[in-house]
Order: structure tokens, then sequence, then C-alpha cells
């Protein structure tokens, strides 16, 4: 019999088939549900679209794998839908994103931070019970409402013939004002919450469905671990991520090395963003303290998933390049978005956490998709990540982009028909006189491949070197403005300030100026620059300072 996996994510929904021993038949991945339209701080999807979706795949891959006889989902946690006694969907999603819960009331305070006082469980926008409390104040929770449970859990219960959700401890935790083993009745009343919305709460896995056996939804990190862990019960697994959790697969908790003399009072889930000052990280994202301890995620105070994924790369790659006694990789703000995002979590105290923009990006003109690999490659390669082959293949790329500006730039066209023509076919000034095929290219209405039937020496090149010639001939004045700018930041990064400098000894510096960058201890003067608290004035002082101890 063949089992099948299927996960209700936030953006996608994505299936895999295993045979019955385990091997790795198929996996599929779909769009997952459309946003729904509502206030700014609201973040709703559309329900049944997530079901006609998820359904549509199951089907697919039963056709395509008739063996299948056992189902197992798991999804994104914390959200809720509204079901009635039917068990028919009554609501969009309201999903974990949503920060309803964050809004300030009249006195300030965030229903989240209401609640969390009431009933002295840690609670945040977008946990379930948050969002339920947030739509009985605004009397929105639907007529007819039945009770509320996970989008992967109301799948499983229509899946399964049920008319009402039945949740595993881990779903029923995200939720909020969750004891253990079930919902702190106490706790929910408490909070003034409609108790009987509340779904079942149950360690039996399997839910029934005919042919098809249907297990509840299980929690994405402990679904993970489960299918990772195999039953091992050596094998915990500490993730460090939007949510910190320790998983151990066990009948008994005493029977993990280390742990024979634990006693586990609450089972928790917990979302925290600043378990780390992120001003105790060097730019290498090392511990300043501990040498060889990395550090990269959320929990450095950033949010986001892009964010913590950027710093967990940099972090394992310095941590293996520490292992083998090379040099540690630092991206400055000039090179990559990662760059600007370690250098801002080191360098300035976040009071929230910290999620990457463009508008965050002094040189954003060169921090672009297009030419990623032209900024990173080189130093992928030179980290050990990027292979002699696609090395050499950026080198001649770079080559090629540099060949063929210089060709257009070089090359003239006269004002004959043919020329004019084409012009006018695009709306664009006749010439008057002689140019370049450079200075048509500059044109807004015109490019690089539009004045291709003019450019009879043209060599054949691939599309991307063609983008790159096509970018740095239109924007040319504003890289090259901008590529100033870089150098003149490339000056004050290079000037280096020791990790061992005695900011006591360094006279005319504010005691302000002083105590900010004993606390930062930045690696550049470019660096100590960035710092708030710290002033031009105060950076000149530094400089003559470093000057006269060469």
């Amino acid at each position: 019999m063949d089992h099948l996996g299927l996960d209700l994510g936030t953006t996608t929904i994505s299936a895999a088939v295993l045979d019955a021993d385990g091997r790795l038949l198929c996996t599929r991945t779909v769009p997952g549900g459309a946003a729904v339209a509502g206030q700014p701080w609201e973040r709703k999807q559309d329900a049944r679209g997530i079901e006609h979706a998820a359904l549509s795949l199951l089907d697919g891959l039963l056709q395509e794998f008739p063996d299948i006889g056992c189902v197992g989902l798991t999804g994104q946690m914390h959200g809720i839908v509204y079901v009635d006694a039917a068990g028919q969907l009554l609501s969009p999603l309201y999903t974990w994103q949503d920060e309803t819960g964050a809004q300030p009331g009249p006195d300030g305070k965030s229903t989240a931070a209401r609640l969390t006082a009431r009933t002295g469980y840690p609670l945040a926008s977008g946990y379930g019970l948050v969002t339920l409390a947030c739509h009985q104040a605004a009397g929105t929770i639907p007529d007819g409402a039945a009770a509320v449970c996970t989008i992967a859990d109301y799948l499983a219960m229509r899946l399964s013939g049920r008319t009402a959700p039945r949740l595993t401890p881990s779903m029923a935790a995200s939720l909020g004002l969750f004891d253990g083993t079930d919902f702190d009745r106490k706790a929910v009343r408490r909070a003034g919450l409609p108790e009987q919305l509340l779904p079942e709460v149950s360690e039996k896995a399997e839910l029934g469905g005919g042919r098809l056996h249907i297990f509840a939804a299980l929690g994405d990190n402990q679904a993970s671990f489960l299918g990772a862990g195999q039953g091992r019960l050596d094998a915990p697994l500490v993730n460090i991520g939007t949510g910190s959790q320790f998983s151990f697969f066990t009948k008994e908790h005493r029977t993990v090395p280390g742990l024979e003399h634990v006693r586990i009072v609450r089972n928790a889930y917990a979302i925290e963003y600043d378990c780390i000052n992120s001003l105790q990280l060097k730019s290498t994202l090392e511990f300043k303290k501990i040498r060889g301890l990395f550090a990269g995620g959320q929990f450095n105070g950033s949010s986001g998933y892009e964010e913590a994924a950027a710093q967990g790369l940099i972090a394992g790659i310095n941590a293996a390049l520490e292992v083998k006694g090379q040099e540690q990789l630092i991206l400055d703000r000039s090179e990559a978005y990662i760059g600007v995002l370690i250098d801002d979590l080191v360098t300035k105290e976040n009071h929230e956490p910290y999620r990457m923009m463009t508008s965050r990006a002094e040189y954003r003109l060169l921090l672009r998709q297009d030419n990623a690999d032209l900024r990173l490659r080189k130093k992928g390669y030179q980290a050990g990540l990027i292979s002699e082959e696609d090395y050499q293949k950026i080198l001649t790329k770079e080559e090629q982009i540099k060949t063929e500006i210089s060709r257009v730039e070089h090359t003239n066209i006269g004002a004959n028909k043919e020329v004019q023509t084409l012009l006018e076919s695009y709306n664009s000034t006749p010439l008057k006189s002689g140019t370049t095929l450079a200075e048509l290219i500059r044109r807004p209405e015109l490019s690089y491949e539009a004045i291709k039937p003019l450019d009879k020496e043209r060599p054949e090149l691939p599309w991307d070197v063609q983008e790159q010639v096509d970018i740095n001939i239109k924007y040319d004045g504003y890289i090259r403005r901008q590529l100033k700018q870089v150098e003149q930041f490339k000056k004050l990064e290079a000037k280096k300030i020791p990790t061992d400098l005695d900011y006591e000894k360094v006279g005319s510096l504010r005691i302000e100026a002083r105590q900010k960058l004993e606390a930062y201890r930045p690696i550049s003067i470019g660096q100590a620059s960035r710092i708030s608290g710290v002033s031009p004035a105060d950076i000149s002082v530094l400089l003559v300072y470093l000057s006269s101890t060469k």
C-alpha cells in the first residue's frame, strides 16, 4: 500500500507519494490559496480555493497511484477557518500572518497583549484564539459557526467524512491557550472566548475515511520530525526559525540520553524573534565572545523566511570556513541585500523584528536580480561553493558583456533610410546626423534587441549577456554615479578598527559615542559611521587616532 502526504502551506500545496518501504515515488506542488481583500492588517486566503486545489491534486495522484491507501496531512499552523454543524466552510482562512490581534485598542493595548495579561499565556497576533477574540469583539463571527480549526484540519475532516474537526495536540497548541493535552478551559473563560467553538482534541490519529485511511493533521514541524526521525529515540530535533521547538520521539521522556530526570510541565509552541541580541554578533554571524559559534535565523531579531534563510546561509558558510581555517565571507552593503540585512542587524538597535526591504539599501541600482550572478558568483567560488566550470562561465560572461558594450559604443551609424524607417516604427525621433548604436539604445523607446536590424556585425550572444548589455548601456550614467558612491563607501570599509581597541584612550570622543563603539565593536570606520549616536565628528576623531597609532 502506498502512502500520500499532503502539506497545505502558506503559498503552495505540496504532495508526496511513498511506497510501503518508504521510497519516494512522486512529488507535486501547486499554488496555494489566493489572498482575500480586507483591512490592510488582515491576512486572509480563499479557503475554498485551497480546498479545491488540494482535492484536485489529490484526485490526480489517486488516479496515477491507485495503490494509495493512507493520507496524512500537515499545513500552516495558527490560522483558523469557521465551520458550521455540518462541517461546511463559513469563512476565508485567517492565516498565521494576520495582524488584527496586534492593532491597538482604545487603551493602547492590542488584543494579543490583553489576552496575555488575562490568561498568563504568551500570545501573539495570528494565533487562532487571538483572531477569534478579535472577531468576537467586532461581532464578525459568522452566523451558524460551530467550531474553528486550521485549514489542514478542515480538509482532514472533509476527507474522512466527519462533520466536526478533531485536532491533534500539535495543531491545537498552535491556536493558543493550550495546556499540553487540551485547551485550558479556565484560561479560555478568563479570556471571555466562546468555549463552544473550540474543536475536539485527541491523540488518536486516524479519522476514518472508507477506502482511504485519513489521519488527523500534524503541525509542520512535528510532521517533518516524524518523517525524518523515523521513530528513533536518539534523534532529537532542535528547530530555531519562525517557531522555536525542541522535539523528540519517545513513549517515555526519560529514555532520551540527557533527559533522564526531565519533567515536562507544559507542552509549548513559541514564536520568538529576539532570542539573540544581534549586537553580540560579528558581520560573519559569529558570536563576538564565543569563537566558532555562529547564529543564523529569525531568532537574531529578524522577521521573514527569506531573512532567516539568508542568515542561515552565511552562518553555515562561515562555520564551514572556520573549520577549514579559511578567511570568512562578509558581504557588504554594496554587494548584496544579505549584506544590508546583516549589517543592519549588527550595527542597529532593532526594537521590532527586522524585515529586509529594498528601501534600506543605499545602492539598490546595483543590487538587481538580473546581475546577482555577476555580483556574487566569484565570492561563491572563493568560498568553495561554486565549481570551476561555473566560475569560468561567469568570467566568460563578464568578458562578453565588456566586449559587446565596447563594440556598440564605437559602432557608428548614419542617418540613412533604413535607420529612419526603424526609428519611425518605434515613434523615435529621426536622426539628423550619424550616431553610435549605444546612443540609440539609450533612447527610452529603443533597446539592444530593437536595433538588431541595424546592427549588421552583431555576434550571437546568450540572452543574459544581451540583457546586461542593454541595461548597462541604457542606465550607464546612473550606474557610474552609484559606482563612485560605492568607491567612497569601500574606502571607509577598508579602514579597519582593531578588535581590541580601547575607546577610553581615544581622546575627544563624546561619551555617547564611546559607549556605543564599546558596545558594538565595529570592524571598520564605515561600520562605525552607521551606528546611531556616533557623529561625523566622532568618526573624524577616530580616524585621527587610528592614524597616530600606526
